[in-house]
C-alpha cells in the first residue's frame, strides 16, 4: 500500500487502512458493540495487518454504545496480541467520556490513551510504530 494513497477495506463495523506504519479504524455511524461484534473487529483487524504489529488510531466518533463484555474483550491480551499502542478519537461528549473510562478502567495490555486532537494522536503514535 502506498503511503499517500491507502487501500481502504470497508466493513459493516468500520473501515480501516494502514498508513505510514499506523492502522486507522473508523466505526461506522449508529455501532453498536456487542462481544461478537468486538470479536469481528480484532478479526478483521488482524487479517488487514497480515500478523504485523501496529499502533492504531481509533475513531469511535460515530460509536453509539460498547458493552461490558465487548469492552472487556478489547482490552484482553487476546485482542492487543498485535497491538503495539491505541489511540482513540471522538468528538462526542459520551465517546468522550467512555474512551477515558476504557483508559482507566479496562486496563488494556498495551498503552491506550484518549485524544481530542487527531494530529497528537498520530505523532504519539509513531512512537510505537516498527515495535517488532
Amino acid at each position: 500500500m502506498s503511503p499517500h494513497n491507502p487501500a481502504k477495506k470497508e466493513f459493516y463495523h468500520s473501515t480501516m487502512w494502514i498508513e505510514d506504519s499506523i492502522l486507522y479504524c473508523t466505526y461506522k455511524p449508529n455501532l453498536v458493540i456487542n462481544l461478537e461484534v468486538a470479536q469481528d473487529i480484532v478479526e478483521d483487524r488482524a487479517k488487514l495487518c497480515a500478523g504485523r504489529k501496529s499502533p492504531i488510531l481509533l475513531d469511535c466518533s460515530e460509536l453509539v454504545y460498547i458493552d461490558q463484555a465487548a469492552r472487556e474483550f478489547m482490552a484482553s491480551q487476546e485482542a492487543c496480541e498485535h497491538v503495539t499502542a491505541i489511540a482513540l478519537i471522538s468528538n462526542t461528549t459520551y465517546m468522550k467520556i467512555i474512551a477515558k473510562a476504557l483508559v482507566l478502567l479496562d486496563k488494556t495490555t498495551v498503552s491506550m490513551i484518549y485524544f481530542n486532537n487527531r494530529h497528537e494522536a498520530q505523532e504519539w503514535l509513531h512512537n510505537f510504530t516498527n515495535c517488532d
